[in-house]
């Protein structure tokens, strides 16, 4: 794919400057090699590392988003930066991520989704799913996102390096 000219995954744009929905591969590549960005929509605000889910009442629907709210929600990406609501900037859907905010105590190697906690990633846990087999739930979210702790943070919570795959 190669980067786009003009791809800076800080940038945070008032209007849009891109097609929505644009793809690039990270203009970092020595440090995000492999990592593809997506062009969207902030519905509501985002935080820097805020993981991120479709807003699909949303007139720009695939591409305006939000940050995850509750277990089980599907990551389409994450931030960034601090994107404003109705503005616009670039996430990862792909990749390796920097900095991703994650619940306290996560550990390295663990499976991350989404959590009752604003833009939060999580281990997944059986207590997270609504089927008997912890399996089919991991199985579901692999599908869907598969997101892996590359850091560990304290009883505190900090954000983490994290890894997306494709689902």
């Amino acid at each position: 794919m190669g980067a786009i000219l003009g791809c800076d995954p800080t940038r945070v744009d008032t209007t849009a400057a891109f097609t929505l929905g644009t793809e690039s591969d990270h203009p970092d590549t020595l440090n995000f090699p492999g990592t593809k960005l997506r062009y969207v929509k902030a519905v509501t605000a985002f935080a820097l590392g805020d993981s991120l889910k479709l807003k699909t009442d949303e007139t720009f629907e695939p591409n305006a988003l939000v940050p995850t709210a509750a277990i089980q929600e599907p990551i389409v990406g994450i931030a960034h930066v601090a994107i404003g609501a109705g503005s616009f900037g670039w996430m990862t859907r792909h990749g390796r991520v920097a900095s991703a905010k994650a619940a306290a105590s996560t550990a390295a190697g663990a499976r991350l989704g989404s959590s009752a906690t604003a833009g939060t990633l999580a281990t997944l846990t059986q207590a997270d799913s609504n089927f008997t087999s912890n399996d089919y739930f991991e199985l579901l979210a692999y599908a869907q996102s598969p997101i892996i702790a590359l850091d560990a943070n304290d009883s505190n919570g900090a954000n983490i390096e994290v890894y997306i795959g494709q689902g």
